[in-house]
């Protein structure tokens, strides 16, 4: 993509290394305050609005013409992808006990590299089939797709009101029978 981005840019190789670098700047400069704000909001809602935030970035990433619009950009995807570790370390220790704690990150890291490595041959394949503008494109795709499955929860436990809850609809029982929303949010679906 390098390449690419030099021509379409017109990009030195000193510019095409800050506009990737732009990247981990933004990545470890909102570690922290990642950890704060996951600390004091619900983790579903800040990884849904990190998604959000990366789909609409990797947009403007796409759709620029101009090199301080494209780093700004890409430094917002660095921030917001922050939200993915520190998330992982959060959940994590909430589920988890201390002595599985190492074994738990290591195996969080270890997908998270593994799908960096098993990514690049469908991006490099997608990039040289339809260019990298189109590429991205289908990278945002992913990304709203990623972002419905994580608001689909949200959407159940903010739109089911008591009254829907205890209507007979599942075998003649209350939905509440069948699905219940734990302390953390999630829906959990409780067999017979």
């Amino acid at each position: 993509m390098a390449p690419e981005l030099m021509v379409y840019f017109n990009l030195s190789p000193q510019q095409l290394g800050n506009l990737s670098a732009m990247y981990f700047y933004g990545t470890v400069i909102f570690l922290f305050p990642a950890g704060i704000l996951l600390d004091r909001f619900s983790v579903r809602i800040l990884l849904l609005l990190a998604t959000v935030f990366c789909v609409i970035a990797t947009a403007i990433f796409s759709f620029t013409s101009h090199f301080w619009i494209a780093a700004i950009a890409r430094f917002v995807v660095g921030m917001m992808a922050s939200f993915a570790i520190v998330s992982c370390v959060k959940l994590a220790s909430r589920w988890f006990t201390t002595p599985h704690m190492a074994v738990v990150m290591g195996l969080c890291v270890t997908i998270a590299m593994l799908g960096g490595v098993l990514a690049q041959a469908p991006f490099v394949w997608l990039m040289n089939t339809l260019g990298w503008q189109q590429t991205l494109l289908c990278n945002l795709g992913l990304g709203g797709g990623v972002s419905g499955c994580l608001s689909i929860p949200m959407i159940i436990r903010f739109s089911l009101n008591k009254e829907l809850w205890d209507r007979k609809c599942v075998f003649g029982q209350p939905l509440g029978r069948w699905l219940r929303i734990n302390q953390t949010g999630s829906l959990d679906f409780i067999p017979a």
